[in-house]
């Protein structure tokens, strides 16, 4: 199939194009520069140079294909205004085409919870408050195959959200880690590659109106995550801990979101789409991979 992806040099969108084309898709990746355009890798890739915040530049090449997947951001504040720019702009365009639209919504919208299930309500904290509403927008669309992909805490060989603790050094010769609150929430995890593999599986075989949340099974607690970075950085698995308040004024909204007590299992996924994670979990990717410090470009929960 001829697919139009987003974000296709992205950390999730990168690791769908490879599977595309592993799959035997042929791909137009749409990509912000001539030096993107430049590194793509395959002949089985057409590149793109264009904006998320003007779709209508690149109509066209979403009308031509046989659908597309969206796992591309702007990195900056205004998320949410390029996104509903984005998404009316794809629903107009395959409007009564029937083709699949897969969207990238996050784990997050649905707030806290043990067992956390596609069905349930959503709870999201202030930063992604904007996602349910394009979730179900794209969920709703009549005439198009809207999928929605709600990922957990996406990692693979060192990169992901957790990295955010790795920078968190304290006391006088920042030889700890401070954790996120009190360290006692579990996030919902999945890695990059099998995530990768979700949205390939529902692009091609999922009914319309589909959520799949990607998580693997694997919810670790936050203190669990700050204590194998303190070890993998040379600090003896030393922490401190802070008040989930002190997380709050430190990090703001983001860190409102990342006190958030989440486990999954992905079953739904796994029931529905045959999708059966096999990589490593966030512990074991600390424990085998580098820790690389950075911050993420994308909020991807």
């Amino acid at each position: 199939m001829r697919i139009f992806l987003t974000g296709a040099t992205g950390f999730i969108g990168s690791a769908v194009l490879r599977r595309l084309v592993a799959g035997g898709h042929t791909v137009t990746a749409l990509v912000r520069s001539a030096q993107q355009a430049a590194d793509i890798w395959d002949t089985a890739v057409t590149p793109v140079i264009g904006d998320l915040e003007q779709p209508q530049r690149f109509a066209a090449h979403i009308a031509d294909a046989d659908g597309l997947i969206h796992a591309g951001s702007p990195g900056h504040y205004s998320l949410s205004l390029v996104d509903d720019v984005f998404v009316s702009t794809v629903l107009m365009v395959l409007a009564g085409s029937g083709k699949p639209f897969v969207t990238t919504s996050g784990v997050w919208l649905y707030g806290d919870g043990r067992d956390l299930r596609e069905d349930q309500r959503y709870a999201p904290p202030t930063l992604v408050c904007w996602r349910p509403a394009l979730a179900e927008r794209v969920r709703r669309a009549v005439g198009v195959r809207g999928i929605v992909i709600a990922p957990g805490i996406v990692h693979d060989r060192g990169r992901g959200m957790h990295t955010l603790i790795a920078a968190q050094r304290v006391d006088r010769r920042g030889s700890a880690l401070r954790t996120i609150g009190s360290g006692d929430q579990h996030w919902t995890c999945v890695d990059r590659r099998d995530l990768a593999d979700l949205y390939v599986r529902a692009f091609e075989s999922a009914p319309a109106g589909s959520t799949f949340i990607g998580a693997a099974g694997d919810n670790p607690t936050v203190r669990e995550i700050t204590v194998a970075l303190s070890h993998k950085l040379g600090f003896g698995g030393r922490t401190v801990t802070e008040t989930d308040q002190a997380a709050i004024t430190r990090l703001g909204h983001l860190g409102e979101a990342m006190l958030l007590d989440q486990r999954a299992s992905g079953g739904h996924a796994r029931a529905a789409l045959d999708w059966t994670p096999v990589g490593p979990t966030l512990l074991e990717d600390i424990a085998s991979a580098g820790v690389m410090l950075e911050r993420p470009a994308t909020v991807t929960a």
